[in-house]
């Protein structure tokens, strides 16, 4: 009985350095996402209104650098970028990101190619530039619950194509 005492304390004093260190964590955590999701506010900010081409010829990125105009400030500042993904009226609105020889390097990296939680959406190494196999990741994960981002982009699509 006399051991008791000091055990309890010692369990209680335990669980409050747990959970004081997960607080820390998680509002670490939540202030990274906060400063990506500005982050992108600010690229998108610079990227300006979408022009009214729809597409863009294939070409041998080694040669002809073919970018719209809007993006090409971002493409001299990172080449990689492959181009935006945007739906009006959503916060859907982030870069693409193509690196066929590391194809998730962009999993757990910025735009600026710094370390990030978040990462940025990419393409699969196995999609072509030609646009013949195109398949991407929206790996990017939003503050949000992500299950009902998932969902909110689906219903807005499905919404945008209704009303076409």
């Amino acid at each position: 009985m006399k051991y008791q005492k000091p055990l309890g304390i010692g369990v209680l004093i335990l669980s409050a350095g747990i959970f004081v260190f997960s607080a820390c964590r998680l509002a670490a955590y939540v202030m990274e996402n906060q400063a990506q999701e500005a982050a992108f506010e600010d690229l998108g900010k610079r990227v300006g209104a979408p022009s009214s081409a729809a597409a863009f010829p294939p070409a041998d990125k080694a040669t002809v650098s073919v970018m719209l105009p809007e993006y090409a400030a971002l493409y001299e500042e990172n080449p990689d970028l492959f181009g935006w993904v945007r739906i009006e009226g959503t916060k859907l609105d982030y870069p693409v990101m193509y690196t066929p020889d590391d194809p998730e390097y962009y999993l757990r990296r910025a735009f600026d190619r710094s370390d990030s939680v978040s990462g940025v959406p990419f393409l699969d190494g196995k999609c072509t530039e030609d646009g013949e196999n195109t398949c991407g990741y929206l790996a990017h994960k939003i503050s949000e619950n992500y299950h009902t981002l998932q969902m909110n982009i689906l219903m807005d699509m499905i919404r945008a194509d209704k009303e076409k």
